[in-house]
């Protein structure tokens, strides 16, 4: 059974920025995602994807984690982007 979305928790919708980490990654490295289509009842989300030169590709039914992107944890997985505070 997939994960459920958790109460006051971020829900993935189409067009939506995301960050998804290869399963060949380096370590630290992810790519540049938006959700192009949020599967029923949990089961995942397909992204479009653009590695570092540019060049998009499609990734089918991938799986949300609360893993850092980049991380052993998040390889094959979509996350949120890392909140990034204004300069002040």
């Amino acid at each position: 059974m997939a994960d459920q979305p958790k109460p006051n928790r971020q829900r993935p919708s189409v067009g939506r920025a995301v960050h998804y980490t290869p399963n060949d990654s380096k370590p630290g490295e992810h790519h540049a995602a938006t959700i192009a289509y949020v599967c029923p009842e949990g089961g995942g989300c397909n992204l479009a994807v653009v590695d570092p030169l540019g060049r998009p590709y499609p990734k089918l039914r991938v799986s949300q984690t609360d893993a850092p992107a980049g991380t052993d944890e998040a390889r094959g997985k979509w996350a949120w982007p890392a909140f990034v505070p204004p300069k002040t």
